[in-house]
């Protein structure tokens, strides 16, 4: 079990990692004075459904192939002889890939109108990075000032798995970017990655809820129109090398 977490922690990201140590401590905790080979599919389909439930599918299904990596890497290292119970038809019926949800995407036109009517200057700024550039909403809200380069950002633990992207950025943008960083104080708490009102609205202090909830609604639509647009070839997703916190504040 210890070798399996090293080579988790060695190629995995930190999320992957925490779902892979709790699998292996309830499955440890459960099976932990049985053989493997007398674990039935049984049992390990009711281990799975208590150790799910009330999850979502995509939660479930992740927890599954936790499950039945561990089970494969053991074979392919130790155990030949040793078959997978999680390749049941049963379980990988009850485990599938949730169905992929299809959003309605807002055009190309609408995107660079809310962002002309956006009088906010670091709203405006967040959103330019996410719709021209094809920033994620959370690498935005990661930015520090010394990520600012001459002609690009640096991204500090990009969502793909490198250590480091670097996004080329319209020079524009940049200045304002830097002007921004001058001018407030950016030692300030987190706001805009809270999803939650209340939470968003503890470090917003007067800001109403309707003008909260709409910047919040606005955020997330922009963020299914990065996606689209990479898709559509609006956003040159290549200009990402080796593909952020002062947009926090």
């Amino acid at each position: 079990m210890i070798s399996i977490c090293s080579i988790s922690k060695s190629t995995s990201k930190e999320n992957t990692v925490k779902t892979c140590e709790l699998v292996l401590n309830r499955f440890t905790s459960r099976f932990g004075k049985q053989d493997l080979a007398s674990i039935s599919q049984e049992e390990i389909l009711e281990f799975l459904l208590a150790l799910t439930k009330n999850n979502k599918q995509a939660t479930k299904r992740n927890s599954y192939s936790v499950l039945a990596s561990i089970y494969n890497f053991i074979i392919n290292t130790g155990l030949p002889a040793l078959t997978n119970p999680c390749n049941t038809s049963v379980i990988r019926k009850i485990f599938k890939r949730p169905q992929v949800i299809q959003w309605n995407i807002v055009d190309k036109e609408t995107v660079d109108e809310i962002i002309f009517r956006t009088m906010n200057t670091r709203n405006r700024l967040m959103l330019e990075l996410m719709a021209s550039d094809g920033m994620r909403v959370g690498e935005v809200l990661s930015l520090m000032p010394a990520d600012i380069q001459e002609r690009s950002l640096t991204i500090q633990n990009p969502k793909s798995g490198r250590v480091v992207e670097t996004v080329y950025v319209p020079r524009k943008i940049l200045v304002r970017l830097t002007s921004y960083t001058k001018a407030k104080d950016i030692d300030s708490k987190v706001i805009l990655r809270h999803a939650d009102l209340s939470t968003t609205q503890r470090y917003l202090g007067k800001v109403n809820d309707t003008e909260t909830t709409r910047w919040i609604e606005t955020s997330l639509t922009l963020e299914l129109a990065r996606k689209q647009y990479i898709q559509c070839g609006y956003i040159n997703r290549t200009m990402r090398v080796g593909s952020v916190p002062f947009c926090k504040h």
